[in-house]
């Protein structure tokens, strides 16, 4: 068997024993918030422009325009046949407000307006709607 090798010592140092402790991560840091109420976005809503929340000087100047081309068409189109209960005023009346709905044209809109305001006039002061029949016969 081999002699096992000894220590050297040196003259008069001493050695410490030094012992390395792990460092260790900090820890994390947790954050608690308190609860917050939901936000709510704002919806936009598109196609909601009306055109009857104007001042009342546009809505009488539409009525006034309204009434003038229902005068027109009432004088000019003398072909025009009559829906027996309306007459001729309801009968324009109710070809506006289908021209209005189906095309989009902005003008219907008012002329549909005055002409209903002009056959309703007509039904309460005289009782009947002028261009009105009593029968469909009548109408050809």
């Amino acid at each position: 068997m081999a002699r096992r090798r000894g220590r050297r010592r040196s003259g008069g140092t001493s050695t410490a024993i030094v012992r390395a402790v792990p460092i260790r991560a900090p820890t994390p840091i947790i954050r608690v918030q308190a609860p917050r109420a939901v936000t709510h976005h704002k919806k936009h809503r598109k196609g909601r422009h009306h055109k009857g929340g104007g001042s009342s000087k546009k809505l009488v100047m539409a009525m006034a325009i309204g009434g003038g081309i229902l005068g027109y068409i009432d004088k000019h189109v003398t072909t025009l046949p009559t829906i027996p209960m309306l007459g001729k005023a309801g009968t324009i009346a109710v070809i506006a407000y289908l021209v209005g709905d189906k095309f989009k044209v902005p003008m219907a809109r008012d002329v549909a307006l005055a002409a209903a305001a002009v056959a309703g006039y007509e039904y309460a002061s005289a009782g009947k709607i002028a261009g009105d029949v009593s029968g469909v016969a009548a109408q050809f």
